[in-house]
Formats: structure tokens, C-alpha cells, sequence
């Protein structure tokens, strides 16, 4: 096997390896957009009546939003991945995909911080 085709098989395992770790931080995000939901109702009790919307915080609106983002890039993310497996092609693709995969796991982290930081704030 020449040094090309090492080179081309490490590419495509590494972005299979990076695909599968967003495809689980996707997958928690969507999960995470019912926190809320289950706190404001089941915590905070919010009835069935009022709409979240109204007596949600900043934190949790810009904790949706930092999800949402992660969530569609994770998205994005995999597209890319799984395009440059099939072609097997690693020539000018290393940042790009990069741009998708940071903005995955920031926006997820973020997400989940803002929310712990508004579910302090709310009960406090």
C-alpha cells in the first residue's frame, strides 16, 4: 500500500470517527430542547394553559437557539462527512468541515449551560 492510500484510508476513518461523536451530540441536543419544557412544567409548574414562551428567561430562549445552531450544523456536519468519505477526497476540506463540527459542540455546550444558568437564576 503506497503512502496515498494510507494517507486516504486514516482521512476517511478520521471523519468517520468525528462523524459518529456530532451524530451523538446531535442527538442529545434534540434531546435536550424538552428540558425546559419538563423544568417550566413539571419544576417550576407552569400549567398547561400558558405558553412557556411567556415566562421563559433570556437564558432559555438563547439556550434554544444555541441548540437549534447545534443541531443544524451537527446536521450539516454529517452531510459533509459522509460526502468526503464517499469520495474519499481530503484535499482542502480539513477546515470546512472543522468550522461545522466546532459550531456543533460549542453551540451544544453552550446550550446546556445557559439553561443550568437560568434554571439557577429562576430558582434562586
Amino acid at each position: 500500500m503506497n503512502n496515498g492510500e494510507n494517507e486516504k484510508k486514516q482521512y476517511i476513518r478520521m471523519m468517520s470517527e468525528f462523524r459518529s461523536i456530532i451524530k451523538y451530540i446531535t442527538q442529545m441536543a434534540v434531546a435536550s430542547l424538552i428540558l425546559p419544557i419538563v423544568f417550566y412544567r413539571d419544576i417550576i409548574g407552569v400549567q398547561e394553559t400558558i405558553s412557556i414562551m411567556n415566562v421563559a428567561n433570556w437564558q432559555l430562549k438563547f439556550s434554544w437557539i444555541s441548540l437549534l445552531i447545534s443541531i443544524g450544523c451537527g446536521i450539516w456536519y454529517q452531510d459533509i462527512a459522509t460526502r468526503k468519505i464517499i469520495r474519499g477526497n481530503n484535499k482542502g476540506v480539513r477546515r470546512f468541515p472543522q468550522l461545522f463540527y466546532g459550531l456543533t459542540v460549542i453551540g451544544f455546550y453552550l446550550g446546556i449551560g445557559v439553561f443550568i444558568w437560568g434554571v439557577l437564576i429562576t430558582k434562586g
